[in-house]
C-alpha cells in the first residue's frame, strides 16, 4: 500500500461514509475520551487568566484588552479541539497491540482509516462545541468577532485546512513506529516545541518580531493560530499568503508520507513475517 493509498480515489471516497459512521459510533460509545478531549480545552483558559492578570497589571500591546484576550482564547480552545490529531498515539497503540496488522488487511488504506476516525471525532466535537460557543458569545458581552460572511468563510476554510495539516503531520510522524517504539513521544516533542509559535500558548501578535517571522514560515501556526487570527481580524501577515504557506506545508507532508510509508511497511512486513 502507499498513499496511493490515495488511489484509486473512487474506492476510498465511497468508503468514507461508512468509516465516518463507524468513527461516530466509537466516539459516542467511549464518552470518557470525549471528557478527556474537552478537558484539554481548559489549557488555553488557564493561559487566558495569566494574560488577563498581565493586562490588569499594566498596558499590553495596543488592541489587546480583556475582550480581545477572552475572544482569542475561546476561539483557540475551539480550534484546537477541532483540529488536533491523536493519530500518532493511536498508531503506536495499534502497532503494539497488533491492531495495525488487522488494518493493513482491510481494503481501505490505513491512512484513510485513521483520518476518518479523526474526522468522526471532530464532527462530534463540532456538534457539541457549536452551541457552547454561541452561548458563551451571547453570555459574555466582551466576546467579539469581526462580522461578515467572507471572514467567517475564511476562518472555516482555515480550520479545515488546519485539521488536514494536523492529520498529515501526525500520520507522518506515526510512521516512525516502524523503526522505534517512541514515535508518539517524538511527535509530542515536535508539537511541544512548535506550540510556542502555533498561537496556542500566546497570540503571535504579542511575540517578539523575530519569533513572529519564524512562526509565519513554520507549519505550527497553520494548525491552530491562523484560523483564530482570521476570526479576530488580527493582522499577522497577509491572509492569502498565509493560505499559500499552509498549502505548501500540506503538500510537504503529503509528499513525505508515501515516501516513509513505502520504506516502513516493507520493513514491517519483513520483520512480521
Amino acid at each position: 500500500m502507499s498513499f496511493g493509498q490515495f488511489s484509486p480515489v473512487a474506492d476510498w471516497v465511497r468508503a468514507y461514509p461508512q468509516l465516518l459512521r463507524a468513527a461516530l459510533q466509537v466516539t459516542l460509545t467511549y464518552r470518557g475520551r470525549l471528557l478527556f478531549m474537552f478537558t484539554g480545552a481548559l489549557f488555553p483558559m488557564l493561559l487566558l487568566f495569566v494574560w488577563l492578570t498581565v493586562a490588569a497589571g499594566g498596558p499590553t500591546q495596543v488592541g489587546w484588552d480583556t475582550g480581545r484576550f477572552v475572544s482569542y482564547y475561546l476561539a483557540a480552545a475551539v480550534v484546537h479541539d477541532l483540529t488536533s490529531s491523536d493519530i500518532s498515539w493511536a498508531w503506536d497503540s495499534d502497532l503494539r497491540s497488533g491492531e495495525l496488522s488487522t488494518k493493513l488487511l482491510r481494503p481501505v488504506p490505513v491512512f484513510h482509516q485513521y483520518a476518518a476516525a479523526e474526522a468522526g471525532s471532530r464532527i462530534v466535537t463540532a456538534i457539541i462545541l457549536g452551541p457552547v460557543l454561541i452561548a458563551l458569545a451571547v453570555a459574555l458581552p466582551v466576546v467579539a468577532f469581526p462580522a461578515g460572511a467572507a471572514t467567517l468563510l475564511a476562518a472555516v476554510a482555515a480550520t479545515m485546512l488546519a485539521f488536514l495539516l494536523s492529520v498529515l503531520m501526525s500520520s507522518t510522524f506515526a510512521l516512525m513506529g516502524f523503526w522505534t517504539t517512541q514515535s508518539g513521544n517524538v511527535y509530542l516533542l515536535w508539537w511541544g516545541l512548535g506550540a510556542f509559535v502555533s498561537g496556542w500558548i500566546a497570540p503571535l501578535d504579542l511575540m517578539p518580531a523575530w519569533l513572529q517571522r519564524a512562526a509565519v514560515l513554520l507549519p505550527f501556526r497553520y494548525a491552530v493560530g491562523f484560523p483564530v487570527e482570521i476570526a479576530l481580524g488580527i493582522p499577522t501577515g497577509n491572509t492569502l499568503t498565509g493560505f499559500a504557506i499552509a498549502f505548501f506545508w500540506l503538500a510537504v507532508f503529503a509528499a513525505l508520507y508515501p515516501l516513509v510509508w513505502r520504506r516502513g511497511v516493507r520493513r514491517f512486513q519483513a520483520v512480521g513475517g
